[in-house]
């Protein structure tokens, strides 16, 4: 290993071996447990630090917090506050009110602590190759978890020991290789995340990652380790973002690529324009229920229980709102075939409308 991606201090080690063994850490069912450990001992040497430091201190070693880490942390200290005062309001116990707190921990807590570990001496290029090296491991799983499922061998899961501390068992269930598929949805990985989505955006996050190695080698592992996450995902909002957000950084690749055995403008536009025609349409088939889930129980909620309270009420414009969106919602689907793009930007704009009001 070079001395530039060796770690070279206590905060680069935690942070190596974490990223490293998180296929580990997922194993024994610790991920909810090691992370705001984790978090917690950066978080320590990071106050250890700034209440040790002196007017003598070099201002390069010296820690500032600035300003949008004090909004987190105030942020987050609210939201505690906010969950203590509903548990008494609710006259809840105390033994209650620990729990949910040590939910909001190691979770939203999280949100506040990392920003402020991230002021400790970490160099980037540690974060990079340890991602690269996760990401390899990654792909030797796919690799064993395709095959596994190819050749029908059985789902083995179970529970970790550590859900006796407290959450969801959805939190703490290990599947080794692959899961049960669900909704008729087909061969979807998860691997180390809880559901095949976030293996998804994890993956685009190992992907940006692993672009800033500098060895070829251990990048281009890493990158198809990534990629591989994303498309055994299935997670179409995964593949949409590596396609579009990667294709600033490739483009020159993917238009030498497009271009390939094409002579004249016509036939690489026939071309270019076939492989999207069949690529649509499998993005198409993809996870195809999922769509009609999400249309179903919008239109149930806005229409079934909203029109409800709405002849119940004795306002006339009560739901007004929900009125908007259901009827929006018909024209939306009127034109979608025809204005496809600007319908899925208009209908977006207004469920966040709706949802922000």
């Amino acid at each position: 290993m070079n001395t530039e991606t060796k770690p070279a201090n206590l905060p680069e080690t935690l942070v190596w071996y974490y990223i490293i063994g998180a296929y580990i850490f997922y194993l024994l069912g610790g991920q909810y447990i090691f992370a705001p450990l984790l978090a917690t001992v950066l978080v320590f040497l990071v106050c250890q630090k700034w209440w040790g430091q002196t007017p003598r201190t070099p201002f390069s070693e010296r820690i500032d917090f600035c300003p949008l880490t004090w909004i987190w942390i105030v942020a987050m200290l609210m939201m505690e506050v906010a969950l203590i005062v509903g548990h008494i309001n609710f006259d809840l116990s105390i033994t209650q009110i620990v729990k949910s707190s040590l939910y909001w921990y190691k979770h939203w807590a999280l949100f506040a602590l990392f920003p402020v570990a991230a002021y400790l001496k970490i160099r980037p290029q540690i974060i990079y190759r340890a991602s690269c090296i996760f990401c390899t491991l990654c792909l030797v799983l796919v690799l064993l978890s395709s095959s596994a499922y190819l050749i029908h061998l059985p789902i083995f899961s179970y529970v970790s020991p550590f859900q006796a501390l407290g959450g969801d068992e959805m939190y703490y269930t290990v599947n080794l290789l692959f899961q049960e598929p669900t909704y008729n949805e087909g061969f979807r990985l998860q691997l180390f995340a809880p559901w095949p989505p976030a293996l998804g955006l994890m993956g685009n996050i190992y992907f940006f990652l692993t672009y800033q190695e500098t060895d070829s080698k251990w990048r281009w592992l890493g990158m198809l380790g990534a990629i591989a996450m994303i498309v055994m995902s299935v997670s179409r909002l995964a593949i949409i973002c590596i396609l579009f957000v990667g294709q600033n950084e490739f483009k020159p690749l993917v238009e030498r690529s497009a271009s390939l055995g094409t002579r004249n403008q016509y036939l690489k536009r026939s071309c270019c324009f076939g492989i999207y025609a069949d690529w649509y349409s499998s993005y198409l088939v993809w996870r195809s229920i999922s769509s009609w889930i999400d249309w179903f129980f919008l239109f149930f909620n806005t229409f079934y229980l909203d029109y409800g309270k709405f002849n119940q009420s004795s306002s006339k414009f009560s739901n007004c709102k929900s009125w908007f969106l259901l009827n929006f919602g018909v024209v939306i689907i009127f034109f979608w075939r025809k204005f496809r793009k600007f319908s899925l930007f208009v209908l977006a704009r207004s469920i966040n409308y709706w949802h922000c009001h």
